[in-house]
């Protein structure tokens, strides 16, 4: 049984704690600033916890978005890349499609030009003469040029049915054929350095220009003899509505 000592420690020890309780509990018997340092480490530490985790979330943000950045990137690009494959497959399909640029034909030689159709030979003579204009002299140039034009007048008159006879025809290939390559040929044979110079009382520049000033009346000469036909036609049409509505006189 407890004697009167330690009901008098008991007694004492409840009085202490209803003191306590009474001052504000544990709390009031530590030293004020005490206390207050004791808060502030708390506070303290609180908000180092809330800076780090904000901190790791913000960083953890900032990786994924970059990552999605990279991503969009590669993506993209390379979506870009098959895009552009698609349409460059998509125009060259309409390209050929539509027929493309057209491809040349191989230029003609002189031997070539001997044996080529008729029908074919003033057109390979115009793109021979074409390609040689440059190495000619300014003179033999512009007749060069002369004579495209008459050769575009024969190749229409030609291509447009005109009346060819044998011996018509045989004029037309050495002429436009044989003769107007052959002088340009053998022109283009001589040194450059040499063409200027007199030689058997004339120049190879002299024999060119009168060479092709032969050739470009002879031209000339044909397509007058082809057009004939139309022109005597026209004659007797335009004779013909004189007659009918001009005299007033009535047509044999």
């Amino acid at each position: 049984m407890p004697t009167s000592d330690d009901a008098e420690r008991i007694l004492a020890a409840a009085r202490q704690v209803l003191a306590e309780q009474r001052a504000g509990g544990r709390r009031r018997a530590m030293p004020q600033g005490q206390w207050r340092t004791m808060r502030r480490a708390r506070r303290q530490r609180r908000g180092r916890g809330i800076a780090s985790a904000a901190m790791i979330v913000l960083v953890a943000l900032l990786a994924f978005h970059m990552v999605m950045v990279l991503v969009g990137l590669v993506i993209g690009l390379a979506f870009g890349l098959i895009v552009l494959a698609v349409l460059a497959m998509l125009m060259a399909r309409v390209w050929r499609m539509i027929g493309g640029s057209p491809r040349r034909a191989p230029l003609p030689t002189v031997d070539t030009l001997r044996e080529a159709p008729l029908a074919r030979v003033v057109e390979d003579t115009q793109r021979w003469l074409d390609a040689q204009r440059r190495g000619l002299p300014a003179p033999a140039a512009r007749s060069v040029d002369l004579i495209g034009l008459k050769l575009d007048t024969l190749s229409a008159q030609i291509g447009g049915g005109a009346d060819l006879g044998p011996e018509l025809a045989g004029d037309i290939r050495r002429l436009v054929g044989e003769h107007l390559p052959g002088v340009v040929s053998a022109y283009a044979a001589v040194p450059a350095a040499l063409r200027a110079e007199t030689h058997a009382g004339t120049s190879p520049d002299a024999q060119l220009a009168a060479s092709l000033a032969t050739i470009d009346g002879e031209i000339d000469a044909l397509n007058r003899q082809l057009a004939s036909g139309a022109l005597d036609r026209l004659a007797v049409e335009s004779r013909y509505l004189d007659m009918r509505y001009r005299e007033g006189g009535s047509p044999a």
